[in-house]
């Protein structure tokens, strides 16, 4: 069952919201426990005796000018009843900036490109809203409808990847194209520059959809990859696809000639709901279905199209305790070199999560490492991480009535300067980078 569905059955919505965003991972229930199952617990860490400080930055990483980085948090109000945005210093002081872009509405998201901050409303918002970060988060540049032309139906705006200043795509979870855009365009109607049309992918027969239910993108290797969930009409997931598209002429690639019919990539994990690139690879977290191990973790290489599987449903099934209905499920990725990606499994009772743990993968051997042991994020459910300057480590901990964002150091699992604290949970975090 989606996880949309879920939240359904848990705030007992009315019918209209049934049709929100399946598939949308703003799910920051929680429900922390003292103990956690199996023999797979945290705090086998050994700190460095020598931890840069927030304001010092680490000598043996990039360097980045302190004023040229800063973090942006959507936060969603446990009860949906709001949303706003946190935003700080990336390096020095990181106390968050909060009640950004506040509003009564839950459903956004946010996208970013250099210094420019895109504000998504998603479910029968149906908005994109563009900010300069050098200039301040107060004042769109822009806001432009995501809805085709005389449709009647939410084209619930999900990500927007951007490669130029004048070109990006809009990845759009209600419709069955994908916008080619101007974000450079001062004028609505010059923002659509060209459609993609996925609607091959679109689930047929007796439950038939009526979109392929496109949930992220990244560019990589002058490509475009795309991830399509596949849910049919009653919201259960088919096999999912990664797409390929050609930049050069907006042209769906055939990943394997030798086979007919889709052109796409099969994965191995339903409701796939987090995609990262990184060095030409492709990385695709899918959380599978709620009350069984369906979840996995796939790397793609953007040449050859081969798929790796990282983790499946047996990887750590020491966490499962199937008399008890609590199962892992991978709930996301992010990459940091070709021999460190750490990703999020989130333990869940049936339809709550009960809290997640933190693991490092090596992607070029498919080693699964010790959880990472950060006291802070011990028996919580982390919503979102993200690797931000100097390769470190953002995490959010969707909790409650402590919600913060926590930073990492990668060379050595330790937390790096004090929490963050927010007014509600996180479901997403980017960086801002005014150099540009």
């Amino acid at each position: 069952m989606n996880q949309h569905i879920a939240k359904i059955l848990l705030t007992l919505s009315s019918t209209i919201l049934l049709t929100a965003c399946a598939g949308d991972d703003d799910d920051d229930n929680t429900s922390p426990i003292t103990q956690q199952p199996g023999t797979d617990q945290p705090g086998t860490g050994t700190p460095d005796p020598v931890t840069p400080t927030p304001d010092q930055p680490d000598p043996d990483k990039s360097p980045v000018p302190q004023e040229s980085y800063s973090y942006v948090a959507q936060m969603v109000a446990p009860d949906y009843s709001s949303s706003q945005l946190g935003t700080g210093n990336v390096i020095g002081d990181r106390t968050a900036t909060q009640e950004v872009l506040a509003t009564a509405q839950s459903d956004y998201d946010i996208a970013s490109y250099g210094p420019y901050l895109y504000h998504l409303g998603r479910y029968n918002i149906d908005t994109i809203a563009r900010y300069d970060a050098t200039s301040g988060l107060t004042q769109a540049e822009w806001t432009y409808s995501t809805n085709d032309a005389n449709s009647a139906a939410t084209a619930n705006p999900y990500t927007l990847v951007q490669n130029a200043d004048d070109n990006a795509y809009l990845i759009r979870y209600g419709a069955t194209t994908i916008w080619q855009v101007d974000p450079s365009a001062t004028a609505e109607a010059d923002f659509v520059k060209a459609t993609i049309d996925l609607s091959a992918y679109t689930v047929g027969g007796e439950r038939a959809a009526t979109v392929p239910h496109m949930a992220g993108a990244v560019i990589e290797n002058n490509t475009l990859f795309v991830i399509v969930q596949r849910l049919d009409s009653w919201w259960s997931p088919q096999v999912p696809y990664l797409i390929a598209i050609d930049l050069d002429t907006n042209e769906e690639i055939d990943t394997d000639p030798q086979q007919d019919g889709l052109k796409g990539i099969p994965l191995n994990a339903t409701n796939p709901m987090n995609i990262e690139a990184h060095n030409g690879s492709i990385y695709v977290s899918g959380r599978g279905d709620y009350g069984s191990n369906s979840g996995a973790l796939d790397k793609i290489d953007a040449s050859t199209y081969e798929v790796t599987n990282l983790i499946n449903g047996v990887t750590l099934a020491s966490l499962n305790n199937v008399a008890g209905n609590t199962y892992y499920h991978v709930t996301d990725i992010a990459p940091v070199s070709d021999q460190l990606a750490y990703t999020v499994i989130t333990l869940e009772t049936g339809y709550t999560a009960d809290f997640s743990l933190i693991y490092p993968v090596n992607p070029q051997t498919g080693v699964v490492g010790a959880t990472v042991p950060l006291a802070e994020q011990a028996n919580k459910v982390v919503s979102d991480i993200a690797v931000g300057p100097y390769d470190r480590l953002w995490i959010s901990i969707s909790d409650s009535s402590d919600p913060k964002l926590l930073v990492m150091d990668t060379d050595t699992n330790t937390q790096n300067g004090d929490s963050i604290a927010l007014d509600m949970p996180a479901k997403r975090i980017l960086f801002l980078d005014t150099t540009q």
